[in-house]
């Protein structure tokens, strides 16, 4: 009783220090330009048909998330932190369906404790939670998809869960197209099933290929807007190179390369010696298959198509991971062994955090990692020009992604004026000139048109923000 009591503690205090990590300075950094864009099309002024247009306009993935965030604003306070307190609400929701996930793989095991430490501790997943994007709500989303898919395979003659199964299946390919890469593992997962152990279920096969049709109607309406444009605003986007063979997003997964480096090798090691094992078709091999598609669909999609593979977009891979890790750590035999690389885990991913802004921001300040919007509107703001220019190249957009940032601005302060250089009398006017750096990197230079007869009289910068402030003859 008293173990049991003691077990109930740790895991309170581990799902406690997850959520004061995920809603603790939570609207601390300003939005980047993807945050920007949600926060644009999700604008709760804006008509239904408005926001579908602009988001057509400047998205290059789903609406759903958009839609989301865009009622969510209604209910509650049109800001920043109110968007950031909705991403950080799926993120601590994720620590629990994991929970949930991992007594599921093994009822009679602690590793549900590990297992949450590793997902309430998380860098990655803690930063996601304070970003207004459709990353922790993906990423709570196909842990519930796995949570109904599972308990499907053990009640597949139940035809309420599988109603519920087929929305939330649903919900999660609509949600972001990388949700496809869950729908073609768990179709492999039914494939195997029925090769290797002759299951086979009429109902379950026609829910798969329901939502697989209504998915892919949805996405070639979304390909055919999305293409329809001459801009290359894949200009952020590249093909993996040899670094990543090395690694696997794991640096970007466990917050360092030092720290993701041990975690690769100890994720793989566990799986050449569990081999035999996740090769039962069981639900080990579910998460195995899940892992592998994740990174072979978007590899294989980028060199054949465009290069689609980024850190972000995966990120729902950590839950087989971290559930693969976990289990397969607590199936060691050898305590000792099982003993040390929970502690060797244990001990990087708290290290970690001290060199990092989750510990760091309790006992000193705490850095921007984000552009600093506030600051440079600020600075607009209390100097005697208030007219700005934003500059703004190759985007998907360039009209609309303006649209965006200036609705940002205004937000901001009300205050300010964006100008068009063809509005200004003659003679000498001056203005600034907004550069934000993660759109433009470090392309802040002036246009040809008005660099001949314009001067910088003076320049600052806010973290990724560079203010010129340009005087020009007309």
């Amino acid at each position: 009783m008293l173990i049991s009591f003691n077990k109930q503690i740790i895991l309170f205090l581990i799902i406690a220090t997850g959520t004061l990590f995920r809603f603790y300075n939570v609207s601390f950094d300003d939005l980047w330009y993807d945050e920007i864009i949600s926060f644009w099309v999700a604008n709760p002024n804006f008509s239904f048909k408005e926001s579908l247009i602009f988001h057509n306009q400047i998205e290059t993935t789903s609406i759903v998330y958009n839609i989301i965030l865009k009622n969510f604003f209604k209910i509650f306070d049109y800001s920043v932190f109110s968007g950031r307190i909705f991403s950080a609400f799926w993120g601590v929701l994720s620590i629990f369906t994991i929970i949930y996930l991992d007594k599921k793989l093994n009822k009679n095991s602690n590793s549900y404790l590990l297992s949450s430490f590793l997902i309430s501790l998380n860098i990655f997943l803690i930063g996601f939670s304070q970003e207004l994007r459709n990353y922790t709500l993906l990423f709570f989303v196909t842990s519930l998809t796995l949570i109904f898919f599972i308990k499907l395979l053990e009640n597949r003659k139940n035809y309420i869960l599988l109603f519920f199964f087929s929305l939330i299946f649903l919900f999660n390919i609509l949600l972001h197209p990388f949700g496809f890469l869950i729908f073609f593992s768990l179709s492999f997962y039914l494939f195997l099933e029925l090769i290797f152990k002759k299951k086979f279920s009429i109902p379950i096969i026609s829910v798969f290929l329901v939502v697989f049709i209504f998915s892919a109607f949805y996405y070639f309406q979304l390909f055919y807007i999305t293409t329809n444009s001459d801009a290359d605003y894949y200009w952020f986007m590249e093909n993996p190179s040899l670094k990543f063979y090395t690694n696997f997003h794991f640096s970007n997964y466990f917050g360092s390369r030092l720290v993701g480096g041990v975690f690769l090798i100890v994720f793989l090691y566990l799986i050449i010696k569990n081999f035999k094992k996740i090769m039962e078709i069981n639900y080990y091999t579910l998460f195995f298959i899940i892992i592998v598609f994740s990174y072979l669909i978007p590899i294989v999609f980028g060199y054949l198509f465009k290069p689609m593979l980024l850190p972000r977009h995966t990120m729902f891979n950590l839950i087989p991971i971290i559930l693969l890790l976990s289990n397969l750590i607590f199936n060691y035999e050898n305590k000792k062994n099982k003993y040390f690389l929970i502690i060797l885990l244990a001990f990087l991913t708290i290290g970690n955090h001290f060199t990092e802004q989750t510990i760091k921001q309790f006992y000193k300040e705490r850095i921007p990692s984000k552009p600093e919007y506030s600051k440079a509107v600020n600075y607009i703001k209390n100097s005697e020009t208030k007219n700005f220019i934003i500059k703004i190249e190759n985007m998907k957009d360039n009209k609309a992604s303006l649209n965006a940032i200036q609705n940002y601005i205004f937000h901001l302060d009300k205050d300010l004026t964006p100008i068009q250089i063809s509005n200004f009398k003659s003679g000498k006017q001056k203005f600034w000139y907004f550069c934000p750096l993660d759109i433009n990197s470090k392309d802040c230079y002036l246009p040809k048109n008005i660099k001949d007869r314009s001067i910088i009289l003076r320049q600052k910068q806010f973290n990724s923000i560079i203010l010129n402030l340009v005087e020009i003859n007309i």
